[in-house]
């Protein structure tokens, strides 16, 4: 079975935070094995309708679920990010990836913590300079207060942070914090 997926959305606000947006995700999943997600759903299904109390249910369909995902596990199912873009002010976060569940050399249903070892996958995420930039001040802002707070630095030390004085070491120092 292949999934797939197109989510998109014209615009996102957030409390008083200016409109983002447009906003694009394309996703597929791949070598997803219908008779095991047919059982799963069937299961769900038996679970809801048998009665038993939230928290019991919650923890067998936990555990239905891991059953699941080792025995999807063996057909080695991928997820495809195929595109993925974000309008910001500040420009556009743009990126792809894709992810794989190898299960053909573990037996996931019997230990699921093996999912760990048998996920591989790899990404790309481009973000525009100006975000790196305020985020990089902010860190490098919110460092400089952690500073102040720990005592690190000594009461004149602190005195001789006037704004200037912090804009020309936020100067020096952004492009290091870029690179970061």
């Amino acid at each position: 079975l292949t999934i797939g997926l197109n989510i998109q959305a014209a615009g996102i606000t957030a409390g008083n935070e200016p409109k983002v947006g447009p906003m694009n995700l394309a996703m597929q999943f791949r070598k997803l094995d219908l008779a095991t997600i047919l059982k799963l759903q069937k299961d769900a299904r038996a679970m809801q309708k048998g009665g038993m109390p939230e928290m019991q249910a919650g923890m067998m369909m936990f555990g239905k679920m891991l059953e699941s995902l080792g025995a999807l596990a063996k057909k080695s199912p991928e997820l495809e990010i195929t595109q993925f873009s974000f309008k910001t002010p500040a420009g556009e976060i743009t990126g792809k990836g894709k992810l794989v569940l190898d299960g053909s050399q573990h037996d996931l249903t019997a230990n699921p913590m093996l999912i760990i070892q048998a996920l591989s996958g790899e990404g790309e995420v481009v973000v525009p300079e100006g975000m790196v930039k305020q985020w990089s001040e902010k860190t490098l802002r919110q460092d400089l207060d952690n500073l102040k707070q720990s005592g690190a630095l000594k009461d004149n030390e602190i005195a001789k942070l006037t704004p200037e004085r912090i804009a020309s070491i936020t100067n020096k120092a952004l492009p290091q914090y870029m690179e970061r």
